[in-house]
């Protein structure tokens, strides 16, 4: 089933009515000078964080995959988020928080590959050009029979990417 089809049977018993939005995401290539921005415009914008391991053990922590940080609103955010590209040297700010990433030996290498995958996409996007990339809108009002009908479609469709970066 393709995710079109999904959608459509999603939305054939529920009220298709957005709500509202659940996050915008600004990708960029420095999420530094990003930051900075919003800032001198006022928005109140924690330090970016990103997942991290040691190359070698013994080594110390590197960033690797994607970081983020999120400017806060009542209802929603607006996601900054950048690729780590440690080909161009890019490393990230000083006061960037490296999360150690951890996670149980039999789903260590699915982690890393899907973060590593993620990467791509992300340095992808940013191939084409700096900006809103990911628009992720809340879902319709939920009623009984529009519960029923998503159910009955995603366990149809389990692949579907739920992200909202399509």
């Amino acid at each position: 089933m393709t995710a079109p089809t999904a959608v459509r049977q999603i939305q054939a018993g529920a009220d298709a009515t957005v709500s509202g939005i659940q996050h915008v995401g600004h990708v960029v290539r420095d999420i530094e000078a990003a930051i900075a921005l919003y800032r001198r415009m006022g928005f109140l914008v924690p330090p970016s964080s990103f997942p991290a391991l040691a190359p070698h053990p013994g080594e110390p922590l590197r960033a690797f995959g994607t970081g983020n940080t999120h400017i806060s609103f009542r209802r929603t955010f607006v996601e900054l988020v950048t690729a780590v590209d440690d080909r161009r040297g890019r490393a990230v700010g000083a006061d960037a928080n490296l999360v150690p990433l951890q996670a149980p030996a039999d789903v260590f290498d699915r982690l890393t590959e899907s973060i590593t995958h993620t990467a791509t996409r992300m340095s992808e996007a940013l191939a084409r050009f700096e900006g809103l990339h990911i628009w992720s809108s809340a879902p319709p009002m939920l009623t009984p029979r529009s519960l029923v009908s998503r159910r009955r479609a995603w366990r149809m469709a389990p692949s579907i990417d739920c992200s909202g970066r399509r």
